[in-house]
């Protein structure tokens, strides 16, 4: 009896777990998540302020947030259409907002909204500078980055 024990156990080591040897199943494909109450409320008072100080109005879409005692940052998107220029075939226009408040400075919101694309068939961004240049943007690495730019990329195709 020991020796059939012995043997399943060594059978177990020996044998691939489940499922090993098989592609990985693809990952789903990146989707805006659902505004968080706290950021649809930030958002509808900056558009209350208009563009000035908030924010101007726009079908702006949630894409994520971050929340910290120190620093409350939000980014949305609006306004995604292909691009017009016969130079950039494949590539999405876009109007890119972050929303910034560092509650240990000032209870104040920041809103820095600028023109940016994604030239598609590469997968890179650019943002225009206010002499209407576009230039390349590197965004801060994150692990759906690739899922963003494709869902962007897809909405226009």
């Amino acid at each position: 009896m020991k020796t059939i024990i012995s043997a399943l156990a060594l059978l177990g080591l020996l044998l691939p777990p489940p499922g090993y040897g098989q592609a990985a199943a693809p990952p789903q494909p990146w989707q805006p998540p659902e505004e968080p109450a706290s950021w649809a409320e930030v958002r509808r008072g900056l558009l209350r302020q208009g563009p000035e100080q908030g924010l101007r109005q726009r079908p702006w879409i949630f894409v994520r947030a971050l929340d910290r005692a120190d620093l409350r940052a939000g980014e949305y998107l609006a306004n995604l259409a292909a691009s017009e220029d016969p130079t950039t075939p494949g590539a999405v226009n876009f109007n890119a907002v972050v929303l910034i408040q560092r509650p240990d400075q000032s209870q104040n919101w920041q809103v820095r909204e600028r023109r940016m694309r994604v030239l598609c068939p590469e997968p890179r961004m650019q943002t225009m500078e206010s002499t209407g240049t576009w230039v390349p943007y590197t965004p801060t690495p994150d692990a759906q980055s690739a899922a963003r730019l494709a869902w962007m990329c897809s909405r226009v195709q």
